[in-house]
């Protein structure tokens, strides 16, 4: 049998997959949130407001995450002086774009003397 004793204590089991059920798990992410409590919320301030108006959803999203070796990043100059920069990370919300273009726009304003 597969480990899935990561549903005890995490949000993800560990190990083999075997066993495992998206249902439980989004049933257990439902109760955390206190989603029912919310949404019965958002039910009574939408049926007292007319115009006004707010929502509740919950959205099932998945990354995967790979650990390669080294990281890689290409960065391309165009004629017009355009850039493009190519790397090897994911961003999925932890501001890897925005700190990359900060630290190639750096660069180039020490390089370019600005």
């Amino acid at each position: 049998t597969g480990n899935t004793s990561g549903l005890a204590g995490g949000l993800m089991p560990q190990g083999s997959l075997e066993g495992y059920s998206n249902l439980a798990l989004w049933e257990r992410l439902k109760a955390r949130a206190g989603y029912e409590q919310r949404l019965q919320e958002v039910q009574a301030f939408n049926k007292a407001n007319t115009w006004k108006k707010r929502g509740l959803s919950m959205t099932p999203a998945r990354y995967t995450m790979a650990s390669t070796p080294g990281n890689s990043a290409r960065v391309d100059i165009f004629r017009d002086g355009s850039v493009q920069i190519a790397l090897s990370g994911s961003e999925i919300g932890q501001g890897l774009h925005t700190k990359v273009g900060q630290m190639v726009s750096t660069a180039f304003a020490r390089e370019l003397g600005v």
